[in-house]
């Protein structure tokens, strides 16, 4: 049986993204050992001068300006437009990867690495099915489909929405969340179909 191959994309800005994917990684080793191949791509950072050149002011920032964050964050997600179904910068190295590696699933835990990368790799790859979570009419249709789905928001969130999503025995595994998860989870939805996270 070959190997399921999966895709991480990650980012250095900070230490949480590579953690997550590192966290990742080791929990994929530990359940399937030799049955999975998971690679780890930090993907801004190797696919374009402009990003590097980004993650490396944004971590000078987080260093010696953080009080910058804010404005640069903002001109950043204001960037990441450009990719709303392509990747502009980097994505040749992206294709490459894609086309080399060939995943079984792509995973990303950086946000400038979802708009434009999950598209392309549709296109590149093909996809039996894609679920956005953004659209609520996809996600009330993809209610109890998934046996495990992992989430690697590193802030709080509301889980009811992905939790509804779990089929009976269903996981929700979160990976590399770094502040205390406080929303309420609606327990029945939790009980009732044996769900665990």
């Amino acid at each position: 049986m070959s190997k399921l191959r999966i895709l991480v994309l990650t980012s250095s800005t900070g230490a949480g993204h590579d953690a997550r994917a590192e966290a990742f990684a080791a929990w994929c080793f530990q359940l399937y050992r030799h049955e999975v191949d998971v690679r780890i791509e930090q993907m801004l950072e190797k696919s374009s001068v402009v990003n590097r050149v980004g993650v490396n002011f944004y971590n000078r920032i987080q260093r010696s300006a953080p009080w910058i964050h804010k404005l640069f964050y903002a001109f950043v997600e204001g960037l990441s437009y450009l990719n709303t179904s392509s990747v502009t910068f980097g994505g040749a190295y992206y294709l490459a990867v894609l086309e080399e590696y060939r995943p079984h699933l792509v995973f990303s835990v950086h946000d400038c690495l979802n708009r434009g990368y999950f598209q392309v790799a549709r296109k590149t790859l093909g996809a039996d099915q894609v679920l956005i979570s953004s659209d609520p009419a996809a996600m009330a249709a993809a209610d109890s489909r998934f046996d495990l789905i992992i989430s690697t928001l590193p802030s709080d969130h509301d889980m009811n929405p992905y939790v509804s999503l779990l089929a009976l025995d269903g996981t929700l595994v979160v990976v590399g969340a770094v502040n205390d998860l406080n929303r309420p989870l609606t327990l029945p939805g939790l009980m009732m179909r044996r769900r665990s996270i």
